[in-house]
Protein backbone atom coordinates (compact mmCIF):
# COMPACT_ATOMS: atom_id res chain seq x y z
CA UNK A 1 0.00 0.00 0.00
CA UNK A 2 2.70 2.75 0.50
CA UNK A 3 3.53 2.45 -3.16
CA UNK A 4 0.35 2.91 -4.32
CA UNK A 5 -0.15 5.72 -1.94
CA UNK A 6 3.21 7.29 -3.23
CA UNK A 7 1.88 6.81 -6.44
CA UNK A 8 -1.13 8.46 -6.29
CA UNK A 9 0.63 11.78 -4.01
CA UNK A 10 3.52 11.75 -7.42
CA UNK A 11 0.50 12.05 -9.80
CA UNK A 12 -1.21 14.53 -7.94
CA UNK A 13 2.15 16.68 -7.60
CA UNK A 14 3.12 16.25 -11.12
CA UNK A 15 -0.49 17.84 -12.21
CA UNK A 16 -0.16 20.27 -9.92
CA UNK A 17 3.78 21.37 -11.37
CA UNK A 18 2.74 21.13 -14.58
CA UNK A 19 1.70 24.69 -16.33
CA UNK A 20 -1.87 25.25 -17.62
CA UNK A 21 -0.61 25.90 -21.06
CA UNK A 22 0.86 22.13 -20.95
CA UNK A 23 -2.56 20.98 -22.32
CA UNK A 24 -0.90 17.04 -23.52
CA UNK A 25 1.01 16.95 -20.48
CA UNK A 26 -1.59 18.36 -18.15
CA UNK A 27 -3.73 15.17 -19.81
CA UNK A 28 -1.42 12.49 -19.63
CA UNK A 29 -1.31 13.11 -15.44
CA UNK A 30 -4.69 13.23 -15.74
CA UNK A 31 -4.96 9.78 -17.06
CA UNK A 32 -2.55 8.71 -14.30
CA UNK A 33 -4.45 10.63 -11.83
CA UNK A 34 -7.16 8.31 -12.68
CA UNK A 35 -5.16 5.22 -12.45
CA UNK A 36 -3.78 4.94 -9.26
CA UNK A 37 -6.77 5.85 -6.45
CA UNK A 38 -9.01 3.59 -8.88
CA UNK A 39 -6.40 1.05 -8.02
CA UNK A 40 -6.25 2.38 -4.32
CA UNK A 41 -10.48 1.52 -3.94
CA UNK A 42 -9.79 -1.63 -4.89
CA UNK A 43 -7.82 -2.59 -2.00
CA UNK A 44 -9.60 0.03 0.21
CA UNK A 45 -13.14 0.72 -0.38
CA UNK A 46 -12.40 4.23 -0.60
CA UNK A 47 -15.42 6.12 -2.65
CA UNK A 48 -13.42 9.23 -2.18
CA UNK A 49 -10.76 7.47 -4.10
CA UNK A 50 -12.86 6.77 -7.50
CA UNK A 51 -14.34 10.10 -7.36
CA UNK A 52 -11.01 11.99 -7.56
CA UNK A 53 -10.09 9.11 -10.27
CA UNK A 54 -13.13 9.69 -12.58
CA UNK A 55 -12.61 13.32 -11.86
CA UNK A 56 -8.97 13.34 -13.47
CA UNK A 57 -9.83 10.73 -16.28
CA UNK A 58 -12.55 13.24 -17.94
CA UNK A 59 -10.26 15.86 -17.38
CA UNK A 60 -8.08 13.68 -19.30
CA UNK A 61 -10.58 13.05 -21.74
CA UNK A 62 -11.07 16.55 -22.47
CA UNK A 63 -7.44 17.26 -23.14
CA UNK A 64 -6.30 14.72 -24.96
CA UNK A 65 -5.90 15.79 -28.38
CA UNK A 66 -8.39 13.22 -30.81
CA UNK A 67 -6.13 11.91 -32.94
CA UNK A 68 -3.14 10.51 -30.01
CA UNK A 69 -2.10 7.37 -30.00
CA UNK A 70 -3.19 7.25 -26.00
CA UNK A 71 -6.75 8.31 -26.70
CA UNK A 72 -8.17 4.89 -26.75
CA UNK A 73 -6.18 3.89 -23.39
CA UNK A 74 -7.20 7.13 -21.63
CA UNK A 75 -11.21 6.62 -22.53
CA UNK A 76 -10.64 3.05 -21.57
CA UNK A 77 -9.29 3.92 -18.18
CA UNK A 78 -11.98 6.29 -17.67
CA UNK A 79 -14.69 3.98 -18.95
CA UNK A 80 -13.84 1.10 -16.50
CA UNK A 81 -13.73 3.70 -13.65
CA UNK A 82 -17.00 4.55 -14.16
CA UNK A 83 -17.92 1.22 -14.45
CA UNK A 84 -16.51 0.68 -10.99
CA UNK A 85 -18.19 2.89 -9.10
CA UNK A 86 -21.47 1.56 -11.03
CA UNK A 87 -20.80 -1.67 -9.38
CA UNK A 88 -20.65 0.16 -5.90
CA UNK A 89 -23.40 2.63 -6.71
CA UNK A 90 -25.72 1.09 -9.31
CA UNK A 91 -26.03 4.42 -11.21
CA UNK A 92 -27.08 3.87 -15.01
CA UNK A 93 -25.79 7.41 -15.67
CA UNK A 94 -21.75 5.85 -14.39
CA UNK A 95 -22.80 2.89 -16.79
CA UNK A 96 -23.70 5.20 -19.73
CA UNK A 97 -20.92 7.18 -19.83
CA UNK A 98 -18.89 4.48 -19.72
CA UNK A 99 -20.21 2.91 -22.20
CA UNK A 100 -19.98 6.27 -24.48
CA UNK A 101 -15.90 6.47 -23.83
CA UNK A 102 -15.63 2.98 -24.60
CA UNK A 103 -17.90 3.18 -28.21
CA UNK A 104 -15.91 6.24 -28.94
CA UNK A 105 -12.79 5.65 -28.38
CA UNK A 106 -13.25 2.26 -30.84
CA UNK A 107 -13.76 3.36 -34.56
CA UNK A 108 -10.67 5.74 -35.15
CA UNK A 109 -8.37 2.69 -33.57
CA UNK A 110 -9.01 -1.11 -34.57
CA UNK A 111 -5.81 -1.95 -32.70
CA UNK A 112 -4.32 -2.96 -29.51
CA UNK A 113 -6.00 -1.10 -26.56
CA UNK A 114 -9.28 -0.31 -28.34
CA UNK A 115 -10.27 -3.65 -29.14
CA UNK A 116 -9.32 -4.26 -25.08
CA UNK A 117 -11.70 -1.84 -24.19
CA UNK A 118 -14.26 -2.69 -26.39
CA UNK A 119 -13.88 -6.44 -25.08
CA UNK A 120 -13.84 -5.35 -20.98
CA UNK A 121 -16.41 -2.66 -21.97
CA UNK A 122 -19.28 -4.41 -23.17
CA UNK A 123 -22.16 -5.43 -21.51
CA UNK A 124 -23.69 -7.97 -23.39
CA UNK A 125 -21.99 -10.96 -23.31
CA UNK A 126 -22.53 -12.43 -26.85
CA UNK A 127 -21.40 -9.35 -27.93
CA UNK A 128 -18.29 -9.21 -25.98
CA UNK A 129 -17.66 -12.96 -27.28
CA UNK A 130 -17.56 -12.20 -31.13
CA UNK A 131 -15.44 -8.65 -30.63
CA UNK A 132 -12.96 -10.66 -28.29
CA UNK A 133 -12.67 -13.29 -31.69
CA UNK A 134 -12.15 -10.36 -33.79
CA UNK A 135 -9.37 -9.09 -31.84
CA UNK A 136 -7.52 -12.27 -31.36
CA UNK A 137 -8.16 -12.92 -35.30
CA UNK A 138 -6.79 -9.39 -36.30
CA UNK A 139 -3.67 -9.65 -33.80
CA UNK A 140 -0.24 -11.19 -35.10
CA UNK A 141 0.60 -13.90 -33.28
CA UNK A 142 3.79 -12.50 -32.50
CA UNK A 143 2.11 -9.64 -30.77
CA UNK A 144 2.33 -9.74 -27.16
CA UNK A 145 -1.26 -8.45 -26.54
CA UNK A 146 -2.80 -12.17 -27.60
CA UNK A 147 -2.84 -13.30 -23.99
CA UNK A 148 -4.66 -10.46 -22.90
CA UNK A 149 -7.51 -10.88 -25.99
CA UNK A 150 -7.16 -14.40 -25.48
CA UNK A 151 -7.87 -14.02 -21.68
CA UNK A 152 -10.94 -11.47 -22.29
CA UNK A 153 -12.50 -13.96 -24.60
CA UNK A 154 -11.89 -17.38 -21.82
CA UNK A 155 -13.66 -15.30 -18.99
CA UNK A 156 -16.64 -14.83 -21.25
CA UNK A 157 -17.26 -17.77 -22.92
CA UNK A 158 -16.72 -19.28 -18.71
CA UNK A 159 -19.70 -17.16 -18.03
CA UNK A 160 -21.36 -18.20 -21.13
CA UNK A 161 -21.05 -21.71 -19.81
CA UNK A 162 -22.56 -20.86 -16.43
CA UNK A 163 -25.55 -19.41 -17.72
CA UNK A 164 -25.55 -22.52 -20.94
CA UNK A 165 -24.51 -26.19 -19.25
CA UNK A 166 -23.75 -28.32 -21.43
CA UNK A 167 -22.31 -26.65 -24.37
CA UNK A 168 -19.05 -28.86 -24.89
CA UNK A 169 -18.12 -26.67 -27.66
CA UNK A 170 -18.36 -23.56 -25.60
CA UNK A 171 -15.90 -25.05 -22.91
CA UNK A 172 -13.66 -26.53 -25.77
CA UNK A 173 -13.01 -22.61 -26.85
CA UNK A 174 -12.79 -21.25 -23.19
CA UNK A 175 -9.74 -24.06 -22.09
CA UNK A 176 -8.50 -23.25 -25.79
CA UNK A 177 -7.91 -19.69 -24.96
CA UNK A 178 -7.09 -20.05 -21.48
CA UNK A 179 -4.71 -22.47 -21.90
CA UNK A 180 -2.99 -19.92 -24.30
CA UNK A 181 -2.58 -17.42 -21.72
CA UNK A 182 -1.20 -19.98 -19.06
CA UNK A 183 1.55 -20.87 -21.48
CA UNK A 184 2.15 -17.48 -22.56
CA UNK A 185 4.96 -15.96 -21.50
CA UNK A 186 4.60 -12.44 -21.73
CA UNK A 187 1.23 -12.73 -20.32
CA UNK A 188 1.39 -11.09 -17.24
CA UNK A 189 1.80 -13.56 -14.30
CA UNK A 190 -1.52 -12.88 -12.24
CA UNK A 191 -3.37 -13.53 -15.83
CA UNK A 192 -1.49 -16.48 -16.43
CA UNK A 193 -2.32 -18.09 -12.52
CA UNK A 194 -6.15 -16.65 -13.04
CA UNK A 195 -6.04 -18.61 -16.36
CA UNK A 196 -5.09 -21.99 -14.99
CA UNK A 197 -6.93 -21.65 -12.14
CA UNK A 198 -9.91 -21.43 -14.51
CA UNK A 199 -8.96 -24.58 -15.87
CA UNK A 200 -9.01 -26.36 -12.72
CA UNK A 201 -12.87 -25.30 -12.21
CA UNK A 202 -14.01 -25.68 -15.20
CA UNK A 203 -12.56 -28.63 -17.47
CA UNK A 204 -13.94 -32.21 -17.48
CA UNK A 205 -10.80 -33.90 -17.57
CA UNK A 206 -8.73 -34.46 -14.66
CA UNK A 207 -5.57 -34.82 -16.57
CA UNK A 208 -6.39 -31.27 -18.02
CA UNK A 209 -6.79 -30.33 -14.69
CA UNK A 210 -3.78 -31.56 -12.95
CA UNK A 211 -1.09 -29.73 -15.32
CA UNK A 212 -2.98 -26.34 -15.46
CA UNK A 213 -3.45 -26.52 -11.85
CA UNK A 214 0.05 -27.64 -10.88
CA UNK A 215 1.68 -25.10 -13.40
CA UNK A 216 -0.21 -22.48 -11.73
CA UNK A 217 0.92 -22.96 -8.33
CA UNK A 218 4.89 -22.75 -10.37
CA UNK A 219 4.24 -19.32 -11.21
CA UNK A 220 2.97 -18.50 -7.87
CA UNK A 221 6.35 -17.38 -6.33
CA UNK A 222 7.25 -14.90 -9.49
CA UNK A 223 4.53 -12.88 -8.38
CA UNK A 224 5.89 -12.57 -4.53
CA UNK A 225 8.76 -9.83 -5.45
CA UNK A 226 10.58 -8.66 -1.97
CA UNK A 227 10.23 -5.01 -3.16
CA UNK A 228 6.35 -5.47 -2.28
CA UNK A 229 5.02 -5.20 1.76
CA UNK A 230 3.77 -7.95 3.01
CA UNK A 231 0.30 -6.37 2.93
CA UNK A 232 0.47 -6.51 -0.62
CA UNK A 233 2.11 -9.91 -1.11
CA UNK A 234 -1.27 -10.80 1.10
CA UNK A 235 -3.61 -9.11 -0.82
CA UNK A 236 -2.23 -10.58 -4.03
CA UNK A 237 -2.03 -14.22 -3.43
CA UNK A 238 -5.44 -13.37 -1.26
CA UNK A 239 -6.61 -14.10 -5.31
CA UNK A 240 -5.48 -17.52 -5.15
CA UNK A 241 -6.75 -18.73 -2.02
CA UNK A 242 -7.31 -22.79 -2.57
CA UNK A 243 -5.41 -23.68 -5.36
CA UNK A 244 -2.46 -25.03 -4.07
CA UNK A 245 -5.15 -27.09 -2.24
CA UNK A 246 -7.08 -28.01 -5.11
CA UNK A 247 -4.19 -28.74 -7.38
CA UNK A 248 -3.06 -31.35 -4.40
CA UNK A 249 -6.54 -32.56 -4.76
CA UNK A 250 -6.19 -33.28 -8.97
CA UNK A 251 -3.10 -35.00 -8.30
CA UNK A 252 -4.61 -37.37 -6.50
CA UNK A 253 -7.15 -38.05 -8.61
CA UNK A 254 -4.66 -38.35 -11.41
CA UNK A 255 -2.92 -40.83 -8.89
CA UNK A 256 0.20 -38.96 -9.00
CA UNK A 257 0.85 -40.20 -5.71
CA UNK A 258 0.61 -38.28 -2.07
CA UNK A 259 4.15 -37.16 -2.83
CA UNK A 260 3.50 -35.14 -5.95
CA UNK A 261 0.02 -33.88 -3.85
CA UNK A 262 2.08 -32.70 -0.31
CA UNK A 263 4.76 -31.31 -2.85
CA UNK A 264 1.84 -28.89 -4.48
CA UNK A 265 0.58 -28.03 -0.98
CA UNK A 266 3.70 -27.19 0.66
CA UNK A 267 4.95 -24.77 -2.50
CA UNK A 268 1.66 -23.03 -2.18
CA UNK A 269 1.80 -23.13 1.69
CA UNK A 270 5.63 -21.67 1.65
CA UNK A 271 5.14 -19.04 -1.04
CA UNK A 272 4.68 -16.16 1.58
CA UNK A 273 7.32 -17.25 3.73
CA UNK A 274 9.69 -17.75 1.00
CA UNK A 275 9.25 -14.11 -0.21
CA UNK A 276 10.05 -12.60 2.94
CA UNK A 277 12.95 -14.84 4.10
CA UNK A 278 14.44 -16.12 0.68
CA UNK A 279 17.85 -15.25 -0.46
CA UNK A 280 18.37 -12.11 -2.36
CA UNK A 281 20.26 -11.95 -5.86
CA UNK A 282 22.97 -10.73 -4.50
CA UNK A 283 23.73 -13.83 -2.31
CA UNK A 284 22.64 -16.13 -5.43
CA UNK A 285 25.40 -13.89 -7.09
CA UNK A 286 28.08 -14.65 -4.67
CA UNK A 287 27.46 -18.47 -5.69
CA UNK A 288 28.29 -17.46 -9.33
CA UNK A 289 29.72 -14.16 -9.77
CA UNK A 290 30.75 -14.75 -13.42
CA UNK A 291 26.78 -15.49 -14.65
CA UNK A 292 24.42 -12.49 -15.24
CA UNK A 293 21.75 -13.36 -13.00
CA UNK A 294 21.56 -9.91 -11.04
CA UNK A 295 19.88 -8.22 -14.12
CA UNK A 296 16.68 -9.67 -13.83
CA UNK A 297 13.98 -9.13 -16.38
CA UNK A 298 10.06 -10.02 -16.78
CA UNK A 299 7.71 -12.47 -18.82
CA UNK A 300 10.47 -15.22 -20.65
CA UNK A 301 13.45 -13.87 -19.35
CA UNK A 302 12.52 -14.18 -15.52
CA UNK A 303 11.46 -17.96 -16.01
CA UNK A 304 14.83 -18.44 -18.08
CA UNK A 305 16.56 -16.91 -14.74
CA UNK A 306 14.74 -18.83 -12.60
CA UNK A 307 15.93 -22.13 -14.26
CA UNK A 308 19.51 -21.06 -14.19
CA UNK A 309 19.36 -20.30 -10.91
CA UNK A 310 18.56 -23.57 -10.20
CA UNK A 311 21.00 -25.01 -11.58
CA UNK A 312 23.44 -23.40 -8.97
CA UNK A 313 24.65 -26.06 -6.50
CA UNK A 314 21.96 -25.78 -3.48
CA UNK A 315 19.42 -24.01 -5.23
CA UNK A 316 17.98 -26.92 -7.33
CA UNK A 317 14.50 -25.90 -5.40
CA UNK A 318 14.31 -22.04 -5.14
CA UNK A 319 11.16 -20.96 -5.24
CA UNK A 320 9.78 -24.02 -6.05
CA UNK A 321 8.39 -27.61 -4.78
CA UNK A 322 10.61 -29.64 -2.11
CA UNK A 323 12.16 -32.02 -2.75
CA UNK A 324 11.64 -35.50 -2.32
CA UNK A 325 14.83 -35.71 0.21
CA UNK A 326 13.70 -32.85 2.37
CA UNK A 327 9.97 -33.76 2.74
CA UNK A 328 11.45 -37.44 4.23
CA UNK A 329 13.74 -35.54 6.48
CA UNK A 330 11.16 -33.63 8.06
CA UNK A 331 9.64 -36.73 9.01
CA UNK A 332 12.21 -38.64 10.20
CA UNK A 333 11.35 -38.42 13.75
CA UNK A 334 7.90 -39.17 13.34
CA UNK A 335 4.73 -39.60 10.95
CA UNK A 336 3.70 -36.92 9.23
CA UNK A 337 0.00 -36.15 8.78
CA UNK A 338 -1.12 -34.25 5.62
CA UNK A 339 -4.94 -33.18 5.54
CA UNK A 340 -6.22 -31.38 2.41
CA UNK A 341 -9.41 -29.69 1.68
CA UNK A 342 -10.57 -29.11 -1.59
CA UNK A 343 -14.30 -28.96 -3.46
CA UNK A 344 -13.04 -31.60 -5.66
Amino acid sequence: MGDLDEAVECAREALEITPKGEILDQGLYSNLLCGSPRERHSRVGAMADLDEAIQAGRRAADLIPTTHVDRPKIFHNLAMTLHQRYARTDSAGDLDEAIQFITTAIPPYPFSWAKDAAVEGLTNLEEAIVVARQAIETTPPSHPTRGTFNYSLGRRLVRKLWAVDGDTDCLREAIACLTYVLEDPRTLTLRRILAGKSILEESLNWHEAHEASSLAVQLIPTLTSKSLGNADRQQLLGQLAGLASDAAATALFEEKGPLAAVKLLEQGRGVLAASQNGLSISEIYWHSPSSHLTAPSVGKELETLLREIRELPGFENFLGQPGESEMRDAASHGLIVVINVSEF
